[in-house]
């Protein structure tokens, strides 16, 4: 069995934080624990924050995609938003719910808090 690369992002006041494993390079942190969870950058903690989780799936471009990303189905048009639902990461649109397969076929085209869906 292959591991998923377990990664999250986190937003906040109109900034998107990318939080990998921390390393030499990086700055941001996520700290999960039994008080709870806390994110920080090398100026500070970053107390009003949405953490979005990476999905383990790409688009068509290889961009990771994560928790929120607006995705654009290239064939038909669709745009969804990801969101995480019943133990899995699903497509969620005003025409329904559906998996998050397949993922050769979506563009990542932005995201809830920087592009909205309309």
């Amino acid at each position: 069995m292959k591991n998923r690369k377990i990664e999250f992002r986190a937003f906040s006041k109109n900034k998107m934080y990318y939080l990998p494993v921390i390393n030499g390079e990086n700055k941001n942190w996520l700290q999960i624990d039994k008080t709870g969870v806390s994110v920080g950058t090398e100026n500070g903690l970053i107390l009003d924050f949405q953490l979005m989780q990476f999905t383990g799936s790409f688009d068509k471009n290889g961009k990771k995609i994560f928790e929120g990303d607006i995705l654009k189905e290239v064939n038909f048009g669709y745009t969804y938003e990801v969101i995480y639902k019943d133990n899995s990461f699903v497509c969620n649109s005003d025409i329904g719910i559906s998996p998050l397969f397949e993922t050769e076929n979506f563009e990542v085209v932005g995201n809830i808090f920087e592009n909205a869906l309309t």
